[in-house]
């Protein structure tokens, strides 16, 4: 599959929007912004408008959330300036096929209740997606990464019942520098891979992969740094072989059945779900009426689940 490029332009205005601070918090001690992470996101967002701050962390992290243009925009910041994430909030329907057949097949019953864009350094490195994996339990909350393509990287564990499941929490990724002393210590000899902070209501957890000799380790640390659990890795689990579904490739069975049942529909995206080389179905995203639908079919090109949507 070819690797689709996408850049996020900043600061190419050619005027310079002044930042409309406002806290979302409660005024004290603990919530004064500090002025570090004001002038990190002023300078890396030099064009943001209604810009907000709220702490997720009493006195070093905090989340500002703005808009630049038309695109929502967040960043997790400390209180000495340090960026940790940036995302761009982004709708359902322009998240790649591959990412949602993905969420399909492993947590069919999900819902997703927040994809954006992870952005580093002004480039764009991926999605993150969080879903509420059985809307019968509204707390059971999963947080998904993935790269630029819509391909797993990361499903990352819960780890504990403190709180940090629920719809509420909020969520950044974060490099070693940023964890606590004691989860360094813990990771002394290992090679640190990918790091994930989940907050609710000021408690933290963090999600570490960590390499050694070969092995990948999931670590998942308190706000304190002390291990609660740690286990072996096994890969992300892939359900197809990444083959994108176009509309020169499209079964006519398929197309039959859109032009019987969706008079007037045009294809998105879409994906094929391969085991072994053998087709087992396809996803298709279709337009309607200005509306974006998604559809599962077997191999055969009959509908396999009710068409839903987005």
């Amino acid at each position: 599959m070819k690797k689709s490029v996408q850049v996020l332009l900043f600061g190419l205005t050619m005027l310079l929007v002044a930042c409309d601070i406002k806290k979302e918090a409660t005024p004290g001690p603990g919530d004064t912004i500090p002025q570090a992470a004001i002038s990190a996101v002023r300078e890396a967002f030099p064009n943001a408008t209604s810009l907000k701050f709220t702490p997720i962390e009493a006195n070093r992290v905090w989340q500002a959330k703005f808009a630049v243009d038309a695109a929502r925009m967040a960043v997790y910041v400390n209180s000495a300036g340090r960026i940790y994430e940036a995302s761009q909030d982004t709708g359902t329907s322009d998240l790649p096929a591959i990412l949602l057949q993905y969420i399909r097949k492993l947590y069919p019953k999900a819902t997703i209740i927040e994809a954006t864009k992870t952005i580093q350094d002004g480039t764009f490195t991926g999605y993150k997606v969080v879903i509420v994996v059985d809307p019968a339990v509204p707390s059971d909350t999963k947080t998904l990464l993935f790269d630029t393509d819509g391909n797993p990287t990361m499903d990352v564990d819960p780890g504990t019942s403190n709180g940090t499941g629920s719809q509420d929490a909020v969520s950044y990724v974060l490099g070693l520098a940023d964890l606590p002393e004691a989860a360094k210590s813990a990771l002394a000899g290992y090679t640190f891979e990918k790091g994930f902070a989940k907050t609710y209501d000021g408690n933290t957890i963090y999600n570490v992969l960590a390499t050694k000799g070969g092995v990948t380790t999931t670590f998942i640390f308190d706000g304190s740094g002390n291990i609660l659990k740690s286990y072996e890795e096994t890969p992300v689990p892939n359900p197809n072989d990444g083959l994108v579904l176009t509309a020169d490739n499209l079964p006519e069975s398929i197309k039959a059945y859109l032009n019987e049942n969706y008079a007037g529909w045009t294809f998105a995206k879409g994906a094929i779900d391969q085991l072994n080389g053998q087709i087992q179905s396809y996803l298709v995203v279709f337009m309607l009426n200005g509306s974006y639908y998604i559809g599962e079919f077997d191999a055969g090109g009959k509908p396999s689940k009710t068409i839903q949507k987005l």
